[in-house]
C-alpha cells in the first residue's frame, strides 16, 4: 500500500510538473539563479568525496556535467522566450518537445539509477554522475535562456 501511495505522488508530481512547463510564467533575471546555486552548493556537498577518490571517479562526473550541459542546451533551445518591454521579465513557456526530453532523462536516470545500483557497487558514483547531469542541465538550460533574453532585449 505505501508503494502504491508513493506512485500516485510521484505521477501527480509529475503531471504538475509537466503543466507547468507547458505554460507560460514569468521569470525575473535575478531570480533565474538561485535554484543553480542551491543545487551547486547541495551537488558539491554530496560529491565532493567522489572527486578525491579516483580518475575514473572524476571523468564519470564530468561526463554527467557535460552530458547535462548539452542536454540543458538542447532544453533551452525548445524553451520559447518572450521579453515583457515594460518589467524587462522574461516570459518562457517550455515546449512538448522540451517536456518529452525533460521526462526521457527522468526515465533514463532512473532507469540506469535502479538497473546499475543491483550490479554495480558503486552506487554513489551513479548518484554522482546522475547529479553532475542534473546540475549540467539546469545551469545550461539557465544560461541559454539569458543568453536568448539578452539577445531579444538589445
Amino acid at each position: 500500500m505505501n508503494n502504491t501511495l508513493l506512485i500516485v505522488v510521484i505521477i501527480l508530481v509529475m503531471i504538475w510538473l509537466v503543466k507547468r512547463q507547458l505554460q507560460e510564467r514569468r521569470i525575473k533575471v535575478v531570480n533565474m539563479w538561485i535554484l543553480p546555486l542551491i543545487m551547486l552548493y547541495l551537488s558539491y556537498n554530496v560529491m565532493h568525496k567522489d572527486f578525491v577518490a579516483d580518475m575514473f571517479h572524476i571523468l564519470v562526473i564530468m561526463l554527467g556535467f557535460v552530458i547535462g550541459i548539452l542536454l540543458g542546451i538542447l532544453r533551452g533551445a525548445l524553451t520559447e522566450i518572450r521579453v515583457d518591454p515594460h518589467s524587462k521579465e522574461i516570459i518562457a513557456k517550455g515546449s512538448l518537445i522540451g517536456v518529452i526530453v525533460w521526462l526521457i532523462l527522468i526515465g533514463i536516470k532512473l532507469l540506469l539509477r535502479q538497473e546499475l545500483t543491483g550490479i554495480w557497487s558503486h552506487a554513489n558514483l551513479i548518484t554522482s554522475g546522475l547529479l553532475a547531469l542534473s546540475l549540467g542541465t539546469v545551469i545550461s538550460r539557465r544560461a541559454y535562456i539569458f543568453w536568448k533574453y539578452k539577445k531579444l532585449s538589445n
